[in-house]
């Protein structure tokens, strides 16, 4: 496959212009069709769901939808935010022979997932997981039971942590 230099212009958004959105990617671009996840020593992809605030700063990707949902109503809760969007995304990063580094695109597919009828079960399973993972910076999946380190290690506890 070609590198993301030779697929996409370096700084395109998807605002036009508005290079600000960018943040460390090579290009923030639309595309009808999100590329599956993939692991491969010179190209990783992985499906998920990004979030645009609207107050210039870049997009953020997230691996989980609880998680980005959280961030876009917590950042349209401030005053210096306009508006927010999450959109089903591709985090894509590839090492380029030419320029020896590797490129970064945010591949931004379908819109319109901030205004689910289940936003406040997202935002619940999202509470659900730190509370379970309070040890963790990373997504994990809620299991209805409390974590705990035991000689560095997380290991399910018999807790369980419902109801929230």
């Amino acid at each position: 496959m070609k590198p993301i230099c030779q697929r996409h212009t370096k700084g395109d958004s998807t605002s036009g212009g508005d290079r600000r959105e960018l943040g460390t990617y090579y290009a923030v671009v639309k595309v009808d069709n999100l590329p599956s996840g993939s692991d491969l020593d010179d190209r990783y992809v992985r499906r998920g769901f990004a979030v645009n605030i609207q107050t210039g700063a870049p997009w953020l990707f997230f691996t989980a939808l609880p998680p980005a949902m959280a961030f876009g109503r917590a950042a349209r809760m401030s005053a210096d935010c306009g508006g927010y969007s999450v959109v089903e995304a591709a985090f894509e990063r590839q090492f380029c022979d030419e320029h020896g580094d590797d490129e970064i695109a945010l591949l931004v597919g379908r819109g319109g997932l901030d205004r689910r009828e289940d936003e406040v079960h997202q935002l619940k399973l999202f509470v659900q997981a730190v509370k379970e993972n309070d040890w963790s910076s990373h997504w994990h999946e809620p299991t209805g039971y409390i974590t705990d380190y035991n000689d560095g290690q997380p290991m399910r506890s018999r807790r369980r942590s419902l109801p929230l």
